[in-house]
């Protein structure tokens, strides 16, 4: 397994269709702008997203953003959210995720 910047690596546009269709289209974001976040999202601070990958198939990905509290600008805040493809999650639970 691989874990790099999802911008390094030739998945930018699977990843983005993947969160595009999950969670950020219903925020209102279109797939380009979706694409154009992530390709940005470079790190090695916020914000970053890290795609895992095996044999050179993407299975999920891991973001760090800081500005998520559109509601409250005046609020400090970070998120760390993770998605990852059907076929991974068979064998997981939080608890085992969590270690």
């Amino acid at each position: 397994m691989l874990i790099r910047p999802l911008a390094a690596s030739p998945h930018v546009p699977v990843v983005a269709g993947w969160l595009h269709a999950q969670w950020w289209g219903a925020e209102g974001w279109s797939l380009a702008a979706t694409t154009a976040w992530l390709a940005a999202a470079t790190g090695p601070a916020a914000p970053l997203t890290l795609v895992a990958e095996c044999a050179g198939a993407p299975l999920g990905t891991a973001t760090l953003e800081t500005e998520d509290l559109d509601s409250r600008p005046d609020v400090p805040s970070a998120t760390l959210s993770f998605g990852s493809t059907p076929p991974t999650r068979r064998n997981s639970t939080p608890r085992a995720a969590g270690r």
